[in-house]
């Protein structure tokens, strides 16, 4: 269950007897926002070898805070994705999803030691259709 609200919450539990609802107990929890996505690729580290990346399939979204993970669920729902070559754009591509694209595939496949690569615009729903943006991320290729 998700709570409506961030903040103090009261939780009441009522049981039914005899057709009679008696309020059992109370107790107050604060409820907190479900931790942002983190977008990965591979290892997710800052850097990573052409080797690691050239053989990718999928990006992934996880969330930050190991206390939600069978929680939160993040499904991936899109991103953009760039790389930079010595100072040259030189593939610029949105994907749908998580699986990566033919696009996107053939550009990690000509990934030379030194290149860029910047991922913005993730987009990535939960499970409830609430849909959050996850912060850019930008990797060197090694």
């Amino acid at each position: 269950m998700l709570a409506s609200t961030v903040g103090p919450v009261k939780i009441t539990i009522k049981a039914k007897s005899n057709n009679k609802i008696k309020k059992i107990g109370e107790a107050f929890f604060s409820a907190k926002d479900i931790p942002e996505p983190v977008f990965k690729i591979g290892s997710g580290r800052d850097s990573m070898a052409t080797v690691e990346l050239s053989s990718q399939q999928f990006a992934r979204v996880d969330d930050s805070d190991p206390a939600c993970w069978d929680l939160c669920n993040y499904n991936l729902d899109s991103f953009k994705l760039q790389i930079i070559s010595k100072n040259i754009l030189v593939l610029e591509n949105t994907n749908i999803g998580n699986k990566h694209d033919d696009i996107i595939r053939k550009g990690f496949i000509s990934l030379m030691s030194g290149d860029l690569i910047l991922v913005t615009n993730i987009f990535a729903s939960l499970s409830n259709g609430r849909q959050r943006k996850a912060k850019s991320v930008i990797w060197t290729v090694y």
